[in-house]
């Protein structure tokens, strides 16, 4: 029908296209041929047409700072949520009148309290704290502010007095309004009063705190709440506004302010430009095509960092460690922590092996693992320029917060590029990094004495704290020399001239925090020894008088022992091999006397009368209280005797010190003898009297710090009065943000299902020989062996009975209910 049999089709630019040269081009290409051109069609409305291509498009750097100079209203709306009371307060930032509802359904003779007086002393408190100036410059605050209140009964009418009020200041105000809310439930809230929805909406998060209300005097703490947090808002939105810039993302867009947000789109953008497929994903589960639900064990698999300790006592200097930044420092260096060991943890074959990949299941699983090292790059590149720029002469404050939340958003299934490979890499090449940590600290001749992923301690072969003060800068600078861990940071917290260390929760001795320069040093003696808290209170304190003792008498010791030869002591030797007396033979077969006088003898005095009072306050009700063993979350023995309980713990202690090993079996078998048990009887032994429950990856919401906690056994979490009125508070050690409770309550309960999965999911092998049964259909084993289970039911009935004693203590009733249920089901 006249048209052409061969079409040619060519994408020019505008420019191109007009141009009468285009035609003649494209009439040479094509014998005989007639180009045909679309002409009447602009660009710009094809694209409203039919669309963009994000091939089309480009970033623009924007000429002016984001909402730079924006004439803005903002609408702060505070939402307090507490059982049948609930609390909105309505505040424009460019109105002189505010509205609070308050909705209780039981009528009350106390009203709020003079909320315009508390603005005013509110705002003239902050004026004053920063000398009259402004302490932000993006809302210009009200000198005098009016709050109506209106009391509600029901739900329904406090909605429709919010919908009215935001109406009315829309209709009101001129200029554009941002409405930012603060609620407990905002989805909700946003169904019930559609009105909200009508202006763009920024939502911040609620503070614990905020979520609680006492039952009486609630008014005027919900009033100080409300003011101070109208207040803050300037600051907030000004963090906020920090934030949309430097990530380019509009400011309505950044949830909750979360800077986890801002890591998954920058991490977004820089795998596109890889060409790496996204697995973008709202659960916690990556989108990778459905075949995240394969993936059925995935869980189960856990990656715990090695932990050393050595119990005993130190005579030479010990160094207290503090170490951060391990994970990030992994992620930057991870390519020499991998040369170091010529392998990589994500596969079991080195990246140049060409054999491996013959075999189909290698194949697989480097297919597996392809998008991962892909993935690892584009993350490393992205964490060395966030580096970059917060270690610059003008450093980045944004880019050092994204770098610490950077974990954080690793650990997180709420991150929505969250991917459980990407952790475990993280996770195994932080345990190699470890590893390689110890290696280098026994490199320079230090003694591991304990270890994990944020504290070590280290034994030194100096006598004296002057003299290891430049010792350990000396080791500082070796580890920062090592291009494995350039990004690691660590600092010295404490210096031990003695140390009686048992574990990281019970430990004591003389120690400083800081080395001056003055012929004396001040050491200040250091307990802390939670096995005690077990004990009755009237005992706790003559244990720690006890230890005293005993500490002071082992540190005199270490300064009076003198050379055999009458010579200075060394004072590049360990101490704890010279600090033997002259009674005691180096073969260790007499008991030596150091203790006899000073410690033993008022010891087993003091231990008489006591088992003697004992005795006989235990027939009075009014005095056998005082000896009632306390009930703790880590609770799991049954002790009977106080007294005997006491004595097992001051040995405990006395026989981590091996140069008194005989003289202090001497004065175990004197002590119990008071109570007619035999040295070697099982009564007579030590066992921690405390269960334990570690809590691993804890990182603050606010600062991001890690945090790692044993709910049994941390002496920051304050013990319990009793079951039903505990409260269980775990705050920051740099910040002293309190962690989510409900968070930790959801990790108890994962590993609960964990352990449940394990053992439901368990092989079964023989009690004989020991092989895996391959066979299902196998009653018995080839060597006639009975199949057993390689996870016993007693150590899970254990596991699970601790979680249960923790949930009991702390008041967590849905870990509570969750482990009763495991346990009848087993």
């Amino acid at each position: 029908m006249g048209f052409p049999v061969d079409l040619l089709w060519r994408r020019v630019c505008r420019c191109e296209h007009m141009s009468p040269e285009s035609v003649a081009v494209t009439s040479r290409n094509v014998a005989s041929g007639e180009p045909t051109y679309y002409a009447d069609v602009l660009p710009p409305a094809k694209g409203l047409e039919q669309g963009f291509d994000l091939s089309a498009l480009r970033t623009v750097k924007p000429k002016k700072p984001y909402m730079g100079d924006a004439d803005m209203s903002y609408l702060s709306l505070y939402h307090v949520n507490a059982g049948e009371r609930q609390v909105y307060a309505l505040i424009s930032s460019t109105r002189a009148e505010a509205q609070i509802i308050v909705l209780n359904r039981a009528r009350s003779d106390q009203g709020m309290p003079n909320v315009d007086k508390l603005y005013e002393e509110g705002l003239e408190k902050r004026l004053q704290e920063t000398e009259g100036e402004p302490w932000q410059t993006l809302i210009d605050y009200q000198d005098a502010l009016h709050f109506k209140v209106v009391q509600v009964t029901t739900q329904r009418r406090a909605h429709q007095e919010l919908a009215d009020a935001v109406r009315r200041l829309q209709k009101e105000e001129s200029r554009p309004t941002m409405l930012v809310v603060k609620s407990q439930s905002p989805q909700m809230l946003f169904q019930d009063v559609p009105q909200l929805q009508s202006l763009p909406l920024l939502q911040l998060k609620l503070e614990d705190g905020d979520r609680q209300l006492p039952p009486l005097g609630w008014q005027s703490l919900i009033a100080k709440r409300l003011v101070n947090d109208y207040l803050d808002l300037g600051l907030r939105l000004t963090h906020l506004l920090e934030f949309a810039r430097y990530g380019n993302v509009p400011l309505c867009n950044i949830g909750r302010d979360d800077p986890t947000f801002l890591i998954d789109i920058e991490y977004a953008r820089r795998l596109q430009k890889e060409r790496i497929v996204l697995w973008w994903s709202q659960n916690a589960r990556p989108d990778h095509a459905g075949h995240e639900r394969d993936d059925v064990m995935g869980g189960l698999e856990v990656v715990e960092m090695p932990a050393v300790n050595n119990p005993g006592t130190y005579s030479s200097v010990c160094i207290d460690l503090s170490v951060k930044g391990l994970s990030v420092n992994t992620i930057l260096c991870a390519a020499v922590l991998n040369d170091a060991e010529g392998a990589d943890p994500m596969g079991g074959f080195s990246a140049n092996s060409k054999d491996d990949a013959l075999d189909a299941t290698s194949q697989n699983f480097q297919s597996e693992n392809a998008f991962a090292s892909a993935g690892i790059g584009a993350l490393r590149d992205m964490v060395r320029a966030w580096w970059k720029e917060a270690c610059a002469d003008k450093g980045s404050e944004m880019a050092d917060i994204l770098v610490q939340h950077l974990i954080r958003w690793v650990d997180s299934p709420r991150s929505h590029l969250y991917d459980r490979n990407l952790q475990y890499y993280v996770q195994m090449m932080s345990r190699k990094a470890f590893q390689q940590l110890m290696s280098v600290f026994r490199s320079v001749g230090s003694l591991v004495v304990f270890a994990n992923a944020g504290r070590i301690l280290l034994q030194t072969s100096k006598a004296e704290v002057g003299n290891a003060y430049a010792y350990s800068q000396y080791i500082l600078k070796t580890i920062r020399e090592k291009s494995a861990f350039h990004f690691l940071d660590i600092t010295i917290t404490e210096f031990w001239d003695y140390l009686a260390w048992y574990d990281e929760f019970n430990y004591g001795g003389k120690g400083c925090t800081e080395v001056v320069s003055a012929e004396t040093q001040t050491l200040d003696t250091i307990m802390h020894w939670q096995f005690a808290t077990f004990l009755p209170p009237i005992l706790q304190q003559t244990f720690n008088d006890q230890v005293v003792t005993y500490i002071g008498l082992m540190h005199s010791r270490k300064h009076s022992c003198p050379q055999p030869n009458g010579l200075p002591r060394a004072t590049q030797l360990p101490v704890h091999t010279l600090a033997l007396t002259s009674s005691e033979t180096v073969d260790q077969t007499t008991p030596g006397t150091f203790l006899s006088k000073p410690f033993s003898k008022p010891l087993l005095k003091h231990i008489t009368t006591l088992l003697k009072r004992q005795r006989t306050e235990s027939f009075h009700a009014d005095l056998a209280s005082d000896w009632i063993f306390p009930i703790l979350p880590g609770s799991h023995l049954n002790p009977t005797n106080p007294c005997l309980e006491l004595v097992k713990s001051l040995m405990q202690v006395l026989s981590l010190d091996k140069t008194i090993q005989l003289e202090a079996r001497l004065l175990r078998k004197q002590l119990l003898h008071l109570f007619d048990i035999r040295e070697f009887s099982s009564e007579g032994s030590f066992t921690n009297p405390s269960s334990s429950l570690l809590l691993q990856n804890l990182k603050c919401a606010d600062c991001s710090s890690p945090k790692e906690i044993d709910l049994c056994r941390d002496s920051s979490l304050l013990p319990p009065a009793s079951p039903a009125t505990a409260v269980l508070s775990i705050t920051c050690d740099v910040c002293a943000s309190p962690f989510d409770i409900l968070a930790i309550q959801e990790q108890l309960l994962a590993d609960v299902q964990r352990m449940v999965m394990q053992w439901m999911t368990q092989d079964l092998k023989c009690g004989k020989c020991g092989k895996v049964r391959v066979n299902e259909f196998m009653e018995h084993c080839g060597c006639a062996g009975v199949w057993v289970e390689t996870v016993k039911r007693e150590g899970l009935v254990r596991e699970l009975g601790v979680l249960g004693r923790v949930a009991e203590g702390w008041g967590l009733e849905m870990l509570g209910s969750v482990v009763q249920r495991a346990l009848g089901g087993l």
